[in-house]
């Protein structure tokens, strides 16, 4: 009897034990495991590469293209691809198309048929937008032509697609625009998109999306069957920022808020609704209109269509990392939630949505040092739908913040965004960073990071099973010790009691 016992507890306990494994398991973590710098340049090139990019093959995770802004020496752009899921990368050579003398301001998505790169070029007075093309990039190769989206004076473009769903969609600057060498002239300067259903081998005429007299900068997309969102950044009454009549220089920020909005097309792009407030905005510093507008990022969760954007606002070093989110196509949004609370800088985020529906945000991160001079990039990651995040540093090392393209003037430019791909069990994450640069060459590389982010406690069916039958087990073990006693019926207790002849 005894000897059942102890083996039933022993049952019991391993039976636990597995239980507890198929039910439980560590906290939520996100950590780098390996960091890596994607362009090829050489040693004695001074190219600030910003603004990065990205998008990965939804039929093939592992395949990447990633591109890039180079602000200095010369305006121009990097492409890049990798098929090992951003652990190598080689440059995809870009064939330019006449009028276009270089590439600048691109942006990359995934089409049925391959990547989309969709760039701009600059020339002219105060080398502004002479065009915008898109051009296809399969297996690492630019294939066939450029396709004319927009013609001249159309900034910060940005593309997204769904299948052979195509938007793109930029702000769309009248010509008086051409003698502002530092920001917008104060004309209708409106959000404009063009819609492809062709996978990008055409694009349809121009819808204007926003009212013409709003000062929006660095639009994002998202497309998710006939639903287009698009989002900006809507300066106000900024004017100082917005036209540039700071001529670049550094100094105080501006009194009042910008703010984040969104509109809605529910067919496909020939028509948007209003502009909907996402949330007002304190003017964290100044900036480059044209360079270095903070972009709002802006995701999508293909499994149910929530929406999540991301923003940086405070004043000076006390700037955060805000997200919102909205379940009806951005006609609401949720309430602003601070990321992660730290004293010190946190900007420039990006936003990206797993297919299992977690959220990754990545921004630089200035919190770890007391002077708010030298960051890290940082991953937030989400499994409950934003309302809370895991947070770790996945840079190498911190470098300088104060190295890029106009730091002599107080006003330097790191770009518009950090990037983050997000994927099962992991991410890929880019930024400009400013290690092996000094303040008089003002290089940045982009560099990249490949992270792992596991969930931690979740149920794993295996084990659950396991200890579901140990459990039954050692119930069953526990009773075979007791063996109900048999009650005689009234008539056997007669039978055996007389005596037979």
């Amino acid at each position: 009897m005894r000897g059942r016992v102890l083996v039933a507890a022993g049952l019991a306990a391993a039976g636990l034990a597995a239980a507890g494994l198929g039910v439980g398991g560590s906290d939520p973590t996100v950590r780098a495991t390996a960091y890596g710098i994607v362009n090829d340049d050489r040693p004695d090139t001074l190219n600030a590469h910003t603004s990065p990019a990205a998008a990965a093959d939804p039929a093939r995770p592992d395949v990447l293209v990633v591109a890039d802004r180079i602000d200095t020496p010369m305006s121009s752009c990097a492409v890049s691809s990798s098929s090992n899921a951003g652990v190598n990368w080689q440059r995809v050579a870009l064939p330019l198309p006449a009028g276009a003398d270089n590439c600048f301001w691109p942006d990359v998505t995934w089409t049925d048929g391959g990547a989309l790169v969709l760039f701009s070029a600059t020339g002219g007075v105060n080398n502004q937008p002479v065009g915008t093309w898109a051009q296809r990039v399969e297996d690492g190769l630019a294939v066939g032509e450029a396709v004319v989206v927009s013609g001249a004076h159309a900034f910060h473009p940005r593309i997204a697609a769904d299948g052979d769903r195509v938007v793109a969609t930029w702000v769309q600057a009248g010509p008086n625009t051409a003698a502002r060498p530092l920001g917008f002239a104060p004309e209708p300067n409106p959000l404009v998109a063009s819609v492809s259903t062709d996978g990008g081998r055409t694009f349809g005429r121009p819808v204007t999306v926003s009212d013409p007299a709003l000062r929006l900068v660095v639009p994002s997309v998202v497309v998710g069957g006939d639903t287009v969102v698009l989002s900006a950044l809507d300066l106000v009454d900024d004017e100082l920022d917005y036209s540039g009549l700071h001529e670049a220089f550094g100094g105080p920020a501006e009194e009042g808020d910008w703010r984040v909005l969104t509109w809605t097309s529910t067919d496909n792009g020939a028509t948007f609704g209003p502009a909907v407030v996402v949330a007002d905005v304190e003017i964290p510093q100044r900036i480059n209109p044209d360079l270095s507008s903070p972009r709002p990022g802006l995701a999508l969760d293909r499994r149910d269509g929530r929406l999540y954007t991301t923003w940086e606002s405070g004043k000076g070093s006390a700037r955060d990392v805000f997200v919102s989110s909205s379940d009806d196509d951005g006609a609401t949004w949720s309430p602003p939630q601070v990321v992660v609370e730290r004293k010190g800088t946190q900007m420039l985020p990006s936003v990206d949505v797993a297919p299992d529906g977690r959220v990754d945000v990545v921004f630089y991160d200035r919190s770890v040092d007391p002077e708010d001079v030298r960051t890290e990039v940082a991953q937030a990651s989400s499994w409950d739908g934003g309302r809370s995040f895991t947070v770790a540093t996945v840079s190498a090392r911190r470098f300088d913040s104060r190295i890029g393209l106009g730091s002599f003037q107080n006003l330097t430019v790191v770009g518009t965004q950090t990037e983050v791909v997000s994927g099962d069990g992991r991410a890929v994450a880019f930024w400009s960073d400013s290690t092996r640069a000094t303040r008089d060459d003002n290089r940045l590389d982009l560099a990249v990071a490949l992270v792992q982010a596991d969930e931690g406690p979740s149920v794993r069916l295996p084990y659950l099973a396991v200890g579901v039958v140990l459990l039954g087990t050692a119930v069953a073990t526990a009773l075979g010790g007791r063996r109900p006693r048999r009650r005689s019926s009234p008539g056997a207790g007669a039978s055996a009691g007389r005596r037979v002849l």
